[in-house]
């Protein structure tokens, strides 16, 4: 039965601004008893003007024959040092947040600015390969000219996925599914390997399953 309409001014004189309104909504005795209904009890914080937080609570104390509250404890606690810690980790939380969307931008920027200037010098790799293919060559020297030529189109094929990595970080990635090669994938893969196992002075052999058909549909540069 309290008549808070004298208090309002006290209110707006102690309560900070942004929490007048939720202050005189929550102590609403027209809609607390409905608002109680079924429960146990009711809280929320708020702030002073002063800087400091408290909690208030209330608690129904008696019922009607139909169940509805009629009287309730109203309870406040200063809760200050917890809502500073609670706002203290969320503004850690919020510039972790930002430093990791910073390093992020940088990473991407970074792949996609060097896989431009990879690109550059792979496309001349290759043009000088296909004017060096049209020259008369020795048979050995054709087939390394050639190998130049098709492992520069496969590392261009992994670069231009690098220019793709928004799509990556987002899960959007598409797998291209097209007719190719498997000869040519495998002997790609191979002149790799072997490349790097004369280095090492080692010997790399490959048997290829004759059953294996000469072409599939797939994602070629994943594949290989």
């Amino acid at each position: 039965i309290a008549d808070w309409k004298p208090q309002f001014k006290i209110i707006e004189d102690i309560i900070a601004e942004p929490f007048v309104q939720k202050y005189i909504d929550f102590f609403d005795i027209q809609t607390m008893a409905a608002r109680l209904h079924n429960k146990e009890s009711m809280s929320s914080e708020f702030k002073k003007k002063n800087g400091s937080w408290f909690l208030s609570m209330v608690v129904p104390q008696s019922y009607d024959k139909n169940g509805n509250v009629t009287s309730v404890l109203i309870a406040n606690r200063d809760v200050t040092d917890e809502k500073m810690r609670e706002l203290k980790q969320e503004e850690e939380l919020r510039e972790a947040k930002l430093k990791a969307e910073c390093a992020n931008k940088a990473k991407s920027s970074f792949l996609y600015n060097m896989s431009h200037d990879i690109r550059t010098p792979m496309n001349a790799i290759i043009g000088f390969s296909e004017i060096l293919l049209k020259q008369k060559l020795a048979d050995h020297q054709e087939e390394a000219v050639a190998n130049i030529r098709d492992l520069s189109y496969s590392l261009l094929a992994i670069i231009n996925e690098i220019l793709d990595i928004s799509k990556i970080e987002s899960g959007k990635m598409e797998l291209v599914n097209s007719r190719y090669n498997t000869r040519d994938l495998m002997f790609n893969v191979i002149m790799q390997i072997k490349t790097l196992a004369r280095r090492k002075n080692l010997e790399f052999n490959v048997d290829i399953d004759p059953s294996i058909p000469t072409e599939l549909y797939g994602d070629e540069t994943r594949i290989q």
